[in-house]
């Protein structure tokens, strides 16, 4: 996180950024060879937008847009397989995968989001085998979502 901020500094005050390249490239020479000016350029234009606060606003916004619908989404799934789906398994069930795939797993995550799915559905009691609440019902819904 602090280092999509120092970004979005240097993306506002692109100077100071060639300022602090020019120190580096004085005493690492071989990098001016691999095209670090161009590189730095191009870096700090993807990401201009997080310099202004209106681009910041922006991707705050529709982050937080995309939590929603991501949860919505979850919840209104839920429906198919559970007969009493409850916001707070869709919540915990899309927080859980979102922490799974951000860990370095196998290609395609294959395997920690499912599992990340029946985690957040048994923490919010959706799954318990002792009373009847099966695994492999959560399994398949983590399969489809």
């Amino acid at each position: 996180v602090l280092g999509i901020f120092v970004l979005a500094f240097f993306a506002a005050r692109r100077q100071l950024a060639h300022a602090i390249l020019s120190v580096f490239l004085k005493f690492l020479p071989f990098l001016e060879r691999l095209g670090m000016r161009s590189l730095v350029d191009k870096v700090l234009d993807g990401i201009a937008p997080l310099g202004s606060t209106r681009g910041v606003s922006y991707a705050v916004w529709w982050s937080l847009w995309s939590w929603v619908a991501s949860i919505v989404a979850g919840y209104v799934l839920l429906f198919a397989f559970y007969d009493q789906p409850n916001w707070a398994a869709a919540l915990l069930m899309i927080a859980a995968a979102a922490l799974a795939v951000a860990l370095p797993a196998v290609p395609g995550s294959v395997g920690p989001f499912e599992a990340a799915i029946i985690v957040g559905l048994q923490l919010s009691g959706m799954v318990d085998p002792a009373n009847g609440l099966p695994q492999e019902r959560a399994f398949a819904f983590a399969v489809v979502l």
